[in-house]
C-alpha cells in the first residue's frame, strides 16, 4: 500500500486511522523482543496495517479512489450548474438565501453503524444576509428531524411562518429562530430508487417574507428536478 494511499485513508477516516496506527506502532515496539528483528517487526507493522486497510476499504469500497481529470472537470461542471441554478432559484423567489443540503455518513459507532449527517454543500445568499452553510457542515441528520420526516412523507415543507412550529418540533424552529430565518421552503432530492439523498431550502431572514407561496413552490418544482438530475449524474460515476 502506498503513502498516497494511507493519505487518501486518513481524510477520509480520520482520527480513526490514526489511532490505528499508534496502536500498531506501540503494540510493535512492546513486542519487538518477540517479533525479532528491526525489519521483522516493520514486515509485522505493515501486514497488519494492510489487513486493517482492507477492512475499512470493505466498509467503504470508493475510500481509495481518486478522480481522473476527466471525472473532476466533469465533477466541477456539474456543481457549476447545480450553483447556477440554485442562483436562479433565489432571484425567482427573490429570497435571503438557497442551500442545497446532502446526506451524508460521518464515522461509525463502536457497533459499526454509520452516524448520519448532513451539510450544506452548495449556497447563494443575496446581499447583506449571512451564509448559513458553517453551521450545517457535518451537522447530525436528528437536528432536522421533523424536515427529514416530513419530506420523506410528501415532497415539499413549506413554513410561511416559523412561530407554527414552535410546538410542533422545538429543536428545528430553535435553529430557524437562531440563524434569523422567519420563513422557509423546502423540498426534497431524490437519487434513482427514490431514496431522499438532501434537500433544497428557500429562506427568508426578518422581515423579507415571500410574496408568493405558490410562486416558490413552483420554482422549487423546476429546480428540484434538475438538480436531481445532476446529482443521479454525479453519484453514478464514483
Amino acid at each position: 500500500m502506498s503513502w498516497l494511499e494511507i493519505v487518501n485513508a486518513i481524510s477520509n477516516l480520520g482520527v480513526l486511522i490514526v489511532i490505528a496506527g499508534f496502536f500498531l506502532y506501540f503494540y510493535a515496539r512492546d513486542r519487538e523482543t518477540h517479533i525479532g528483528s528491526e525489519h521483522d517487526r516493520d514486515k509485522w507493522i505493515q501486514n497488519t496495517f494492510d489487513l486493517l486497510m482492507k477492512k475499512l476499504i470493505s466498509i467503504n469500497p470508493h475510500i481509495l479512489h481518486e478522480l481522473t481529470d476527466e471525472e473532476s472537470t466533469k465533477f466541477s461542471l456539474i456543481e457549476r450548474d447545480i450553483d447556477e441554478y440554485i442562483e436562479k432559484l433565489r432571484l425567482a423567489t427573490k429570497s435571503s438565501s438557497v442551500q442545497l443540503v446532502r446526506f451524508h455518513n460521518g464515522g461509525y459507532d463502536s457497533a459499526g453503524n454509520p452516524f448520519l449527517r448532513m451539510s450544506v454543500t452548495n449556497e447563494v445568499i443575496t446581499e447583506g444576509f449571512s451564509p448559513i452553510a458553517p453551521m450545517v457542515n457535518g451537522m447530525f441528520r436528528y437536528h432536522s428531524a421533523y424536515i427529514i420526516k416530513c419530506l420523506d412523507k410528501d415532497d415539499y415543507l413549506l413554513i410561511p411562518d416559523v412561530e407554527t412550529i414552535k410546538k410542533i418540533d422545538y429543536t428545528t424552529y430553535k435553529f430557524l429562530i437562531t440563524q434569523g430565518i422567519t420563513s422557509v421552503y423546502y423540498t426534497s432530492i431524490k437519487n434513482n430508487r427514490g431514496v431522499n439523498i438532501g434537500f433544497l431550502a428557500v429562506t427568508f431572514v426578518g422581515k423579507n417574507y415571500p410574496d408568493s407561496v405558490d410562486n416558490i413552490k413552483k420554482c422549487l418544482a423546476d429546480k428540484r428536478s434538475k438538480i436531481g438530475i445532476l446529482l443521479n449524474i454525479e453519484n453514478s460515476k464514483k
